[in-house]
């Protein structure tokens, strides 16, 4: 009994773990990754990086907030190499292949109910940032920083 009542309290006693995403994303080459190990695996090929990972899915890309998204991400210009920024595109309604991208199941998977949402990831797949409307270039800087934060 007392086993019983000591494993029951070790269980409620434990934090819940990080929200976390695990889908697959490809880059314009045709090479997959995971969004929990990416970070791991840019390592080896690019030492001394520590990317983080923004996926911006939609349910059409011709809708205003994807567009908004993708203007914000564009005003970041060339800082985005040095926040070591990757950004991912998830469409349900047609396929993307350019730049990182996930396929239309995983778009579909990250959207639910909702017609459009950015997540930012850190290095581990931990959820950073989840939103369902576009974020600013502004917002964008934060939390990335926050995340790089948060992941030490």
């Amino acid at each position: 009994m007392k086993s019983i009542l000591a494993l029951m309290f070790l269980v409620a006693t434990q934090s819940a773990p990080p929200n976390r995403l695990s889908l697959p994303f490809w880059d314009a080459s045709g090479a997959r990754f995971m969004t929990d190990t990416y970070s791991t695996t840019l390592r080896e090929s690019y030492p001394g990086t520590s990317p983080i990972l923004m996926v911006v899915a939609t349910r059409n890309s011709a809708l205003p907030s994807f567009k908004k998204q993708s203007a914000a991400f564009s005003r970041l210009g060339d800082s985005v190499e040095s926040m070591q920024l990757l950004y991912a595109v998830a469409a349900s309604d047609t396929p993307v292949k350019s730049g990182y991208w996930l396929d239309q199941e995983a778009a579909q998977s990250l959207l639910g109910d909702e017609t459009f949402r950015v997540v930012i990831l850190g290095p581990h797949g931990d959820i950073c940032r989840s939103s369902r409307t576009p974020l600013s270039s502004l917002s964008i800087r934060r939390s990335v920083a926050k995340c790089r934060r948060d992941a030490l």
